[in-house]
């Protein structure tokens, strides 16, 4: 397909029936694009909340991209009503579009208004970060996060760590007033926001692993000791930011792994599992303000963009856990 300037591919299909297909087909990519879109319209406008839009979860961006794949896929779009450079996936990186379809477009400009006058009204009982200055459990997290850097780099590589920095500033700066930005090598500097993209979930993954003390491993199994040992033990401070499968197979031998395909496939299901113990960790302990603030962090460190990372997006099964993670305060709303 030929791409516009900007090397948008066109969208040939704008029928509900090919918009749905396009999804299927496409999704990880649409809410790639969609996730970055609306995280840098954030940064660009810090006085503004998603809340305004009725976003109002604990990660209110996953929220929006989730609603405008739905919208996207079935909902009535004229594209004689698009402009020429919108019938593309340029149109999933334009959040003006987006908000405008969930408030329309007269109330588009209002609400913006409203929302850089008013911070996000998240119920102050569900707010786990509430007056992080006064309370000594959040100022104790906060350290706690602090002294896990330099452990989760021994156990990564320095870039994990600048990565890890760059995907939690928001929540940093707005729980903490922690305004410590990532440094990452000149080489990951150059690489392209989509990859930047995925090794920043797939850092914020593996900091939750070393955080909530799932390595080592305690269990025995194989597939634990794959992710263990090629994700969660150093490595090269080049990407894919992992040990080479071919250089664990010996220790894994044991467990009649011949060769790094073997490897892969357990790393694989290794990051499966570590993922189902870190949704587990988002939905316990609601009862303490450190494990309030503690599944906060694990909800908003993990989405739909964490299983492209992880090399595990078809796993259709856990990107539905990922999708309705623990969104209310109480642990009956975890799935």
């Amino acid at each position: 397909m030929e791409r516009d300037l900007k090397g948008y591919e066109p969208i040939e299909d704008f029928s509900r029936e090919g918009r749905r297909r396009l999804v299927e087909e496409r999704g990880e990519e649409i809410r790639l694009l969609l996730d970055k879109a609306f995280t840098e319209f954030l940064d660009a406008e810090p006085d503004v909340s998603l809340a305004a839009f009725s976003f109002r979860g604990d990660d209110p961006v996953s929220e929006a991209v989730e609603w405008a794949v739905t919208r996207f896929a079935t909902a009535d779009l004229d594209p004689a009503k698009l402009s020429n450079g919108s019938r593309s996936f340029r149109l999933f990186t334009e959040v003006r579009f987006w908000l405008s379809q969930k408030a329309g477009r007269p109330g588009y400009d209002r609400l913006l208004a409203a929302a850089k006058r008013a911070p996000d009204a998240a119920p102050p009982q569900k707010n786990a970060a509430a007056g992080a200055d006064a309370n000594p459990e959040v100022l104790d997290f906060v350290r706690a996060l602090a002294d896990a850097l330099p452990s989760f780099q021994a156990r990564t590589c320095a870039d994990l760590v600048g990565y890890w920095l760059e995907g939690t500033k928001r929540l940093r700066r707005d729980w903490f007033g922690w305004h410590d930005r990532g440094e990452l090598s000149e080489a990951a500097e150059r690489r392209s926001k989509k990859q930047r993209s995925i090794h920043t979930h797939d850092a914020m993954f593996r900091f939750l692993c070393c955080f909530l003390e799932l390595i080592p491993a305690a269990s025995s199994a194989a597939a634990d000791l794959a992710l263990e040992l090629t994700c969660l033990s150093g490595c090269p401070d080049i990407p894919p930011y992992r040990v080479p499968d071919r250089h664990v197979c010996g220790e894994l031998a044991r467990f009649g792994v011949r060769g790094p395909r073997q490897v892969s496939a357990l790393r694989k299901e290794g990051a499966r599992s570590f993922l189902h113990r870190c949704l587990d960790r988002a939905c316990a302990d609601l009862d303490t303000v450190r494990g309030r603030v503690t599944s906060a962090l694990a909800r908003k460190s993990l989405s739909a963009t964490t299983l492209h990372a992880l090399e595990i997006e078809n796993d259709t099964a856990l990107r539905a856990r990922l999708v309705e993670r623990c969104s209310g305060a109480d642990k009956e709303e975890c799935t």
